[in-house]
């Protein structure tokens, strides 16, 4: 049989493989292709796709519109095909049409390596079709920010950019339509959770963006991030917005091994907790939300560690910029020694099942390549000239 992966083929192509043993002798195999199983094709344009089968073992919730970070290395298909920034790359639902929106974190053509976030439904423990559409030399960018990011996200860092250490020039995309991109102050890029992320040294490495309508969040919020800290017993703040005294605004940090989050309510009451154990040089997910006159909840690796009161008053605004890896009222204190990744403020509070489901898939999901097998008669060179009209049939 020939397998076949990432190739365009249609009833009546005919394919054919040779292959020649240490003696020199060679053996080709062809024959016509006659049936192309899979569903419809999206575009004719885009010549070449991957199935690709996400595990059900990687969903460990259920959850719907969630973005999942599907990893690929060493795809020959996209190393010969597809563009070299991965413009043309795009994704779709089992139906081999249905488009879904998508950002690609990473993508380096000459390894066939990819980190792209696809919007999936996801079903717990069940397995996932998709389709990776690319080839289309002409295509524009294919990715939907907006529509994998929605509205209630106010930042996304993703912090896979490259940095000169100690430096103050470079820039942090903020991949939602808020554009709060955040500016570097001595940090410099370290292996992530998922791609790269930043190391920050714990001094005075931080990550700031500017003061923003769409970081005042009042009624609502969740701040998340992937932490990696050789020493968690110090008070370390790992993303937040607030003022000086009176502090209004939100944080979330560490201290003695355990979650540290900080809400100061529209009368500058503050709201507190520390809970849980976090591990010294592991990759930890930390996360925090509020609902207002409801509760103020703590989450470490999708497990909820501490559960109080929330105010009757929204949260406080103030005109500070958001910092990563600092106190937000000045940010050469209580600094983040070690590495952060994948950091994100939205305007909900997210229920427990997607921030399971953002712990499961945060080593990003692996997918099984399907390929297609096309049988046919194998023909043997047996006097090596290279020629097949007086080669034998091998059985």
């Amino acid at each position: 049989a020939i397998l076949l992966s990432g190739v365009a083929v249609t009833p009546g192509d005919v394919i054919t493989a040779t292959t020649t043993d240490p003696a020199g002798n060679t053996s080709e195999f062809s024959d016509t292709v006659a049936v192309v199983s899979g569903p419809p094709w999206y575009d004719p344009n885009w010549p070449y796709r991957d199935g690709l089968v996400l595990p059900g073992g990687d969903f460990c919730a259920t959850v719907n519109g969630f973005p999942v970070p599907v990893t690929l290395s060493g795809n020959a298909g996209l190393q010969s095909f597809a563009q070299a920034d991965g413009d043309d790359i795009l994704f779709t639902l089992a139906d081999g049409i249905t488009k879904v929106p998508h950002e690609i974190e990473a993508f380096t053509q000459a390894g066939g390596d990819l980190v792209a976030w696809v919007k999936l439904d996801i079903v717990a423990g069940v397995d996932q079709t998709i389709y990776m559409y690319y080839g289309n030399a002409a295509a524009a960018n294919q990715e939907d920010l907006p529509g994998l990011w929605d509205n209630d996200y106010r930042g996304v860092w993703h912090l896979n950019e490259d940095d000169v250490d100690e430096q103050t020039t470079g820039t942090h995309v903020d991949s939602t339509s808020n554009s709060n991109n955040g500016s570097q102050r001595r940090n410099v890029e370290g292996v992530g959770r998922i791609a790269d992320g930043q190391v920050l040294d714990g001094t005075s490495d931080f990550i700031e963006a500017a003061d923003a309508a769409s970081l005042d969040l009042t009624n609502e919020l969740t701040l998340e991030a992937w932490i990696r800290l050789p020493n968690v017993t110090s008070d370390q703040k790992v993303v937040g917005k607030t003022g000086t005294l009176p502090y209004y605004g939100y944080l979330l940090g560490v201290e003695t091994g355990q979650i540290k989050p900080e809400i100061w309510d529209s009368a500058g009451t503050k709201y507190t907790f520390t809970s849980g154990s976090i591990n010294t040089d592991e990759w930890t997910h930390v996360a925090l939300t509020w609902r207002t006159n409801d509760r103020m909840i703590g989450y470490i690796n999708g497990a909820e560690v501490a559960n109080i009161a929330a105010s009757a008053n929204p949260i406080g605004t103030n005109n500070s910029s958001l910092i990563i890896g600092a106190a937000p009222w000045i940010p050469t204190t209580l600094e983040l020694n070690g590495t952060v990744d994948e950091i994100r403020v939205s305007h909900r509070a997210l229920d427990p099942a997607w921030i399971q489901a953002e712990v499961c898939t945060a080593g990003g999901i692996v997918p099984v390549v399907p390929t297609y097998v096309i049988g046919g008669t194998v023909h043997e060179d047996v006097n090596g000239d290279g020629d097949l009209v007086d080669a034998g049939v091998r059985p």
